[in-house]
């Protein structure tokens, strides 16, 4: 909003005479418009984009060992010792590796309350001081 006031005001100082220092207010205000309609539109289509292959089919092996990760285009063994925490939310169980990466994996791939009861439980017995999960009424 602010950038259209910009464009405006720019305008109006090269209608009363100063061209110099409405040219750049409007330069400057162009500018701004662009970076933010690139951030609103172009930034989510490129994360998209390079996303598309993890909307492809994944397979998470959890054992006592660690998981394993198979993608379509790779396939990664994580030990459990790697994993900074453990979250379970609402829809994921999601594993983070030390901040700069995470492995979500869906909630709907368990069938039943005693399935997920049984993965928290392995969850706990391999990283109990990173697992956190929510109180039962936030399931």
């Amino acid at each position: 909003m602010l950038s259209l006031v910009g464009l405006i005001s720019g305008a109006i100082v090269v209608a009363v005479g100063y061209g110099l220092v409405g040219v750049v207010l409007i330069t400057v205000d162009c500018i701004i418009l662009a970076c933010l309609a690139y951030g609103y539109v172009g930034l989510p289509i490129q994360s998209w984009r390079v996303l598309e292959s993890n909307r492809k089919e994944q397979t998470y092996e959890v054992s006592p060992e660690g998981v394993v990760e198979q993608l379509a285009d790779h396939r990664a063994f994580v030990k459990w010792s790697v994993f900074s925490r453990v979250v379970e939310t609402r829809d994921f169980y999601v594993f983070l590796v030390r901040g700069r990466r995470a492995i979500f994996l869906p909630k709907r791939a368990l069938e039943s309350p005693a399935d997920h009861e049984q993965y928290r439980e392995l969850i706990r017995g391999h990283a109990p001081h990173r697992f956190r999960s929510p109180d039962p009424a936030a399931r």
